[in-house]
């Protein structure tokens, strides 16, 4: 005698086991995704440890052009102000501005611009996008120090929270103290130094 079908145990012998299967599959898919934005968010946090590392370095160097009312324009989507490179006992000023710029899916970077003789270097910050940006100049009440505050959102971050349905991160803040280097009064700046054109 041969058979031709499966009995009601094979069948369901087999479909447990699909179902089974099934359920491992699936659960190394959702792994998979969450260890995919564990990595995507630690890139992004990289990403944005370089942003405040490059503005930072920028701003260590910060000094005051002789004809400026200001060491720094501040607005909520730009930053302006002059670095100091200092060649033998001058310094050569030049301009840089940091701008939020938006890309077409409502995220930000931040585009740097630094003129120089003519010349003009253009860099995009950071390779993360970001979902907010903003600056903002602060006046501290201890002898009047002036703070700039440089809030951001990474994206990478808020999908991860997504992802694990957690509460949305909260944008992440870079106070930075100025201090220029040149300027009127400043003594750190050689009153014999002269400013380059």
């Amino acid at each position: 005698m041969t058979r031709r079908a499966f009995t009601l145990i094979e069948a369901l012998v087999a479909g447990s086991l699909g179902v089974v299967l099934l359920g491992v599959v699936i659960q190394l898919w959702t792994s998979g995704s969450r260890v995919d934005a564990a990595a995507g968010s630690v890139a992004a946090l990289q990403s944005a440890v370089l942003l405040e590392g490059a503005l930072a370095a920028d701003l260590r160097q910060i000094a005051q052009a002789p004809d400026a009312p200001d060491v720094l324009k501040v607005t909520p989507e730009r930053l302006d102000f002059w670095l100091a490179r200092f060649e033998g006992d001058a310094v050569r000023l030049r301009a840089v501005t940091w701008q939020r710029v938006q890309d077409g899916h409502g995220l930000f970077r931040l585009r740097r611009t630094e003129l120089d003789r003519g010349r003009t270097d253009v860099r995009l910050l950071p390779d993360a996008p970001l979902t907010s940006v903003r600056f903002d100049l602060l006046q501290t009440t201890v002898q009047g120090q002036r703070l700039l505050r440089l809030s951001y959102g990474v994206a990478a971050e808020r999908l991860a929270a997504d992802l694990r349905h957690a509460a949305p991160p909260r944008d992440r803040q870079l106070l930075m103290a100025l201090r220029p280097l040149a300027g009127p009064g400043n003594p750190a700046f050689a009153p014999s130094c002269r400013v380059l054109e």
